[in-house]
């Protein structure tokens, strides 16, 4: 009888002692952070891939396109022919930048939700980065948005003058792109920078609560 009293007492206090110690790093909403870290990390990486290749492309038309006005007389089957597939790549560049600038939008949302609920600085580092981003979409959308309307109004158009600016287009697109593909960089460069503080953050709460 004294035997399995005493048992008793140890079990009881072996399971009072592990409910009140601190979640370890294998704690169910850890695991989540983790998985969802790994998500954002390849999707980071898929958008790079696509963003590089879009400014593979872009870049060949313009090079393509530079070859062609540049001789005595334009080759104008050639010029049409890359005029349409410059088009083509805007309009999905568009399409694209209007689907970034409701991702953007849908972030903040869920950030600034976050800091009414916790309030914490992490919370409120996340709203201040998702403006951030939402500001640059939209302007990233604008620019886009006016570089293809100038240049269907000028399609077709075989003057040196019309041939001169649409160059000119092209090389701004050129330039959005590679801009595009740094800030997908910068983005990488972010969240791994964050994630190191939030992992150094819990560490440091799991030894302030012991």
């Amino acid at each position: 009888m004294l035997k399995r009293l005493v048992i008793m007492g140890l079990v009881i206090g072996f399971a009072g002692s592990a409910a009140a110690a601190p979640p370890g790093p294998g704690t169910r909403q850890d695991k989540r952070e983790i998985r969802q870290d790994k998500h954002e990390g390849r999707q980071d990486k898929r958008e790079l891939r696509d963003d590089r290749r879009d400014l593979d492309r872009v870049s060949g038309i313009h090079a393509s396109y530079r070859k062609a006005i540049a001789q005595r007389r334009a080759d104008r089957r050639n010029v049409k022919r890359l005029e349409t597939r410059f088009l083509a790549e805007l309009k999905a560049e568009a399409r694209e930048t209007r689907r970034e600038v409701g991702k953007a939008g849908d972030e903040l949302d869920g950030s600034r939700r976050e800091a009414r609920r916790d309030g914490s600085r992490d919370d409120r580092r996340d709203v201040r980065d998702d403006k951030r981003d939402l500001r640059q979409e939209i302007g990233a959308k604008r620019r886009i948005e006016d570089l293809r309307g100038e240049f269907r109004e000028l399609e077709g158009r075989m003057d040196p003058r019309s041939l001169a600016r649409k160059e000119q287009l092209m090389a701004q697109a050129v330039d959005l792109a590679r801009a595009e593909l740094q800030g997908d960089r910068q983005e990488i460069r972010e969240d791994k920078r964050e994630i190191r503080e939030d992992r150094r953050d819990k560490r440091e709460d799991r030894r302030g609560g012991r």
